[in-house]
């Protein structure tokens, strides 16, 4: 245990957390506070913020939805808690998939009118911009009118407030779980699903297009590690020095997946947008330029990938050797 660890006649605590409570202490103030950020971020979506402009009330929506879902399928088992949390779960990846789209267009667009605009000109064959806006646009408008219509909607009123009374108390939970134990039991478990994920990667990506097996592994493995670091931003309280330091590598090895994914669905893109243009008999040269360019990049983000995962791994076992 680390030193943080005091006792007296109020209780054992570690820094400042009770030890008989892994609620209270730690899983309700966490919710709580990500229920509010929630809430904000629906309200900024509903007053017209989709991410189009400079808010960014999508991603921000989506962002605190994922964290209270990560931190309720993760310490609910140990809590007993895992039938009161199955339908806010459900409700929170719901709401998550019908924001996605509109932010992952928004995305895609603005990724590939830069790397447009970042070729030579001798590149640049065709109405490649004007396809891009037209149909990716198109699809951008439909998805942020189907966002719209989500937070509007029922389910997500009284998903808000089923988050705001369970945030409320800790009667659902069992009670006088220690928070130390709990945590590295879940840390440990998450971590030990990451090293699975990565185990599972075989040789480099073949140069075919589309996504191929290591592709959806390391999509999968981005959901995995987001999910560790939502447990360990839960247990910051417990140690926050070295919670920092592993979050901190978080962000690293979050960036090399985030851009390899962002990579290989610019590729889905590319091809779709080529083939369309094919049918029209304009020139298909640029979509093949920009298409090796988003191969590279996903290469060279799986390079760097294993190196990452081992120094995130080692600042995350001496925050467990600490509880």
């Amino acid at each position: 245990m680390s030193a943080g660890v005091d006792g007296g006649a109020g209780g054992r605590t570690v820094a400042g957390v009770p030890e008989t409570d892994l609620a209270s202490g730690l899983l309700l103030p966490y919710l709580d506070e990500q229920r509010v950020r929630l809430a904000d971020a629906v309200a900024r979506v509903g007053a017209g913020d989709d991410g189009s402009g400079e808010g960014d009330g999508v991603h921000d929506a989506r962002v605190a939805a994922r964290r209270i879902r990560s931190a309720l399928r993760t310490y609910a088992p140990e809590l007993g808690a895992e039938s009161v949390v199955h339908t806010p779960v459900r409700e929170l990846r719901r709401l998550g998939r019908k924001l996605a789209p509109v932010r992952d267009l928004q995305v895609q667009r603005a990724r590939l009118k830069n790397a447009l605009a970042e070729l030579d000109s001798g590149q640049s064959w065709g109405p490649v911009l004007r396809r891009l806006d037209r149909v990716i646009g198109a699809r951008e408008r439909a998805a942020a009118a189907a966002a719209a219509h989500t937070i509007g909607g029922r389910r997500l009123a009284e998903l808000l407030s089923g988050l705001d009374a369970l945030a409320a108390h800790a009667q659902w939970a069992e009670p006088g779980v220690a928070p130390s134990g709990a945590v590295g039991r879940a840390l440990r478990g998450r971590r030990d699903v990451v090293d699975a994920a990565l185990a599972s990667c075989g040789a480099d990506r073949d140069a075919g297009r589309g996504a191929d097996p290591v592709d959806v592994v390391l999509h999968r493995l981005r959901k995995d590690v987001k999910t560790l670091r939502y447990a360990v931003e839960v247990a910051r309280p417990l140690a926050p020095g070295r919670a920092r330091e592993v979050l901190s590598g978080f962000t690293v090895l979050q960036d090399v997946l985030g851009r390899h994914q962002d990579a290989v669905v610019a590729q889905q893109w590319l091809w779709a947008l080529a083939v369309e243009a094919g049918r029209h008999d304009e020139p298909t040269f640029t979509y093949g330029v920009l298409f090796r360019r988003e191969q590279e990049i996903a290469r060279v983000d799986l390079d760097a990938l294993r190196s990452d995962w081992r120094s995130v791994r080692a600042a995350l076992g001496s925050l467990l050797d600490d509880l």
